[in-house]
């Protein structure tokens, strides 16, 4: 299923701080577990084409761009994970509400590459396209959910002198 990682424990670190005394061989079975949310989030059509692109070091532009957006989401989702285990093994910090910011964090983050993924394959035709060819309509699809919601944030006008009125505030689209 998996030939190749898309990330090492190497490209992790240098982009989210993991504790040290995590293992190599753990935080690459995490990474490799992660991956499959990966395949779930592209469908095994689209991840396959993917994974074979990079194998034959022969990505297109687009297959570039969404080749780096899944390594950053397996660094968030990866880093979530490791996280989890470190604070259920209270090696983390001696605070429980570190470990659980460093975890909300990673969680927050990985949904955010994970709609720009998403976002990205639906304008990208070509991508698209390999998410519907023939036999990729299984329970192995392209996961396009999510896809369509607003990513806006609502700001109260009143929220700075005590006001809670929902009729009072602002909404802002696509921050």
């Amino acid at each position: 299923m998996i030939s190749l990682l898309f990330i090492d424990d190497v490209f992790l670190s240098e982009n989210f701080p993991i504790p040290s005394s995590i293992e190599r061989k753990n935080i690459l079975t995490t990474i490799k577990i992660a991956q499959l949310d990966v395949i779930d989030l592209l469908g095994k059509c689209l991840y396959d084409h993917l994974e074979a692109q990079i194998d034959a070091e022969a990505l297109t532009a687009d297959e570039e761009e969404l080749y780096e957006l899944c390594k950053m989401y397996l660094v968030f989702t990866t880093a979530k994970q490791l996280m989890e285990f470190v604070a259920i093994e209270r090696t983390v910090s001696n605070s429980e509400e570190t470990a659980d910011r460093m975890i909300k964090s990673a969680e927050d983050r990985a949904g955010y590459i994970k709609m720009r993924i998403q976002k990205f394959v639906n304008k990208t035709e070509a991508l698209y396209n390999i998410t519907q060819a023939d036999g990729c309509t299984d329970e192995d699809s392209y996961n396009e959910e999510g896809t369509t919601t607003s990513t806006g944030i609502y700001y109260p006008r009143n929220s700075y002198t005590g006001g809670n009125s929902c009729d009072d505030g602002i909404f802002l689209e696509n921050y």
